[in-house]
């Protein structure tokens, strides 16, 4: 074979190549992992409301309080992606997992009202089946600040083991948390 179709022979396989890639990775639907944590069991304490109520609470988190939905914790993950990468969505997969017992009746998130006195009916996460919240994480949009591009992730390391939703509500005795987790990136 001469140089010349050496070099088209190359060139052929490098462009079928080129366009199939995209292809491939469109078809997997895996993502991009871009991020990998963990949440150490130490992390999670228990706390009450004014009624008595317990619910979780790990250091540096703060809460998801959905009006009449279980008060759990929320991470939110602020995480540099390209600044060209359009983000189509993001998602948390956990790796590993566990189950704690709650230490009494699960607290409910009171009423929420604006400022103005306006009371608060739409929550914030959807509820999927007889779980909340739903997924282990939610894409809460790019943001641009001085030049990067930003990523904001909620993850959320527990929910209620249980029909916690619904007219009665039966009282969650476990909890299952993520240990450990991992941030994916769906992108063009």
């Amino acid at each position: 074979m001469n140089a010349f179709g050496a070099r088209f022979l190359a060139l052929s396989l490098l462009f079928a190549l080129a366009l199939a890639a995209p292809c491939a990775i469109a078809a997997t639907g895996a993502g991009t992992v871009i991020y990998e944590g963990t949440f150490a069991a130490g992390d999670l304490s228990w706390d009450q409301d004014r009624t008595g109520a317990s619910f979780p609470v790990m250091a540096g988190l703060r809460g998801i309080d959905d009006p009449g939905r279980p008060r759990l914790p929320l991470r939110t993950l602020l995480l540099l992606v390209p600044a060209d990468a359009r983000v189509q969505d993001a998602w948390v997969e956990p790796l590993a997992t566990h189950r704690v017992k709650t230490s009494g009746t699960m607290a409910i998130a009171e009423p929420l009202f604006t400022d103005t006195g306006v009371y608060v009916h739409e929550p914030r996460l959807p509820a999927g089946g007889n779980s909340f919240p739903e997924s282990w994480g939610r894409f809460a949009g790019t943001h641009t600040w001085r030049g990067y591009r930003l990523l904001a992730l909620e993850v959320y390391p527990a929910a209620p083991v249980c029909r916690c939703l619904g007219r009665r509500p039966r009282v969650p005795r476990q909890l299952r948390r993520a240990c450990e987790f991992r941030a994916r990136l769906g992108w063009r």
